[in-house]
């Protein structure tokens, strides 16, 4: 249920997103961008456990030994998610004023880091598989896939486009 109510947020933000006309922004909606990331990420981290484990169903044997992967896992992407963020906040505050070097920079830095996270799924993967099986593997990269869409979604839906 969670995932179905995620996937709506999803289609919702995306339609926004292609309406809206480019932003101004002050200084100060720029501090609000940072803050408001900030809590978007938090709130998310809050249920994003849940929402995995109501999504894909562990049996009660299977469930320590997800855990177990989940929580490496976990920390090891929340590093590419915080360097995502760092490129999303120094986007936010250079918009207005970026240059081709600034822009050739942080689409390097944004490409290096979906390479990271796609090792680091692919990884996990097999993790994942070894410990609970590839049909709940696979349930969990898909359960996780939405709730990344959905924080880059809102993440993005509050930043302009590149002038």
């Amino acid at each position: 249920m969670r995932v179905a109510a995620l996937s709506g947020i999803l289609m919702s933000a995306a339609a926004a997103q292609v309406g809206l006309p480019e932003l101004q922004l002050s200084d100060v909606e720029l501090k609000n961008i940072n803050a408001y990331a900030g809590m978007i990420r938090a709130d998310l981290r809050k249920e994003r456990r849940a929402i995995i484990g109501d999504s894909i169903g562990l049996a009660p044997a299977l469930k320590d030994k997800f855990w177990a992967v989940y929580d490496r896992y976990e920390k090891d992407v929340q590093a590419v998610w915080d360097l995502r963020l760092a490129n999303t906040k120094k986007y936010a505050d250079h918009h207005d004023r970026m240059t081709d070097a600034l822009a050739d920079e942080m689409a390097k830095t944004f490409l290096k880091n979906e390479a990271r996270l796609n090792e680091l799924r692919s990884r996990y993967y097999a993790e994942f598989k070894a410990a609970v099986g590839p049909g709940l593997a696979a349930r969990f990269l898909h359960v996780e896939g939405v709730l990344a869409r959905v924080t880059e979604l809102q993440m993005l839906a509050v930043v302009p486009l590149v002038p």
